[in-house]
């Protein structure tokens, strides 16, 4: 267990690293990264479990979207969640980690992870935002352009190709 949760803390940290840093925008493009890898990793029986390097995916995105809430990104989270609810259901997939994880784990998962992004400091999604209106820049902010492709995709998906065209095209010419 003890080996197991080293690796999955690993791994959950860069996952909370792509959070801070990519705020919603990261945490919907994993979510359907994660969705494209399948039945097989949503789901593994104990003795697999135990040789793994990354926890099953839906351990990830359920402890990424309790991160997610807790950064204040509500709707987000919520529509991630909703969203795996879904799936699961439709694939027939109960929850079950065999003892790798318990609810009560929680709160020290988040406390290991929240210690290591203390000592990575890695710029956080919100000061990007914030600091980009405050200080503009000579260059545009990809993770700006990100998170207005997410809010494009999400709120006009017809005419998603052109905007996306257009928009990188304005952004690799500043």
């Amino acid at each position: 267990m003890t080996e197991t949760w080293y690796a999955w803390a690993q791994e959950l940290f860069c996952d909370a690293v792509g959070l801070t840093i990519g705020g919603p925008a990261f945490a919907h493009a994993f979510s359907l990264h994660l969705q494209m890898l399948g039945r097989g990793h949503f789901y593994l029986p104990a003795e697999e479990l135990a040789r793994r390097d990354h926890p099953v995916t839906w351990l990830r995105i359920q402890l990424l979207v309790h991160r997610a809430r807790e950064m204040g990104h509500q709707e987000d989270a919520e529509i991630l969640d909703t969203r795996w609810k879904t799936l699961a259901t439709a694939l027939g997939i109960v929850a079950d980690y065999h003892g790798f994880y318990e609810e009560e784990f929680l709160p020290t998962i988040q406390d290991t992870v929240d210690h290591m992004l203390t000592e990575a400091a890695p710029v956080s999604y919100s000061e990007e935002m914030a600091g980009s209106l405050a200080r503009p820049s000579l260059f545009p902010s990809p993770i700006r352009l990100l998170h207005r492709a997410w809010q494009q995709f999400r709120e006009n998906h017809d005419d998603f190709r052109q905007w996306e065209e257009r928009e990188i095209g304005t952004f690799l010419q500043s």
